[in-house]
């Protein structure tokens, strides 16, 4: 009788942004990949801003309106208003000028700090993202 030639099973996986990923010989090989979860604090240990904020303050600078900035988050006004109320505590100082509305409605804007936070915030970002991009592979 021949012998079958075993094959090597490759194993196709999505990972959390649904790319497909290739496991070589299942058991033999795992491979990782280095997640995080990035947020700035105050000197005194106080919530400034993470990837929620951050994207809160993108969308303000975006739509020009808290509200609208909410509504393309998926998030409630009091929410989105809250946050923000929250960096300013925090940082003492405003980071979103707002506007009263009236017959054409308010806007917002970021002020100079705000755009500052969030440029600094996001350059934090991509620089974490360049050390850890790529996967880690483990011989088990």
């Amino acid at each position: 009788m021949m012998k079958e030639k075993k094959t090597k099973k490759l194993e196709t996986n999505k990972n959390r942004s649904g790319i497909k990923e290739e496991n070589v010989e299942r058991g033999k090989k795992s491979f990782y990949r280095p997640r995080y979860k990035l947020w700035l604090e105050s000197d005194h240990g106080n919530f400034i801003v993470g990837e929620g904020t951050a994207q809160l303050l993108q969308a303000v600078k975006k739509e020009g309106s808290i509200s609208e900035a909410a509504r393309s988050l998926q998030i409630s006004y009091a929410h989105a208003w809250r946050k923000i109320r929250e960096i300013e505590q925090n940082l003492k100082t405003p980071v979103v000028e707002r506007k009263r509305g009236g017959k054409t409605g308010g806007s917002s804007a970021l002020t100079a700090e705000g755009e500052v936070l969030l440029q600094e915030y996001e350059q934090l970002k991509r620089a974490v993202e360049k050390v850890l991009d790529g996967s880690i592979c483990v011989n088990v």
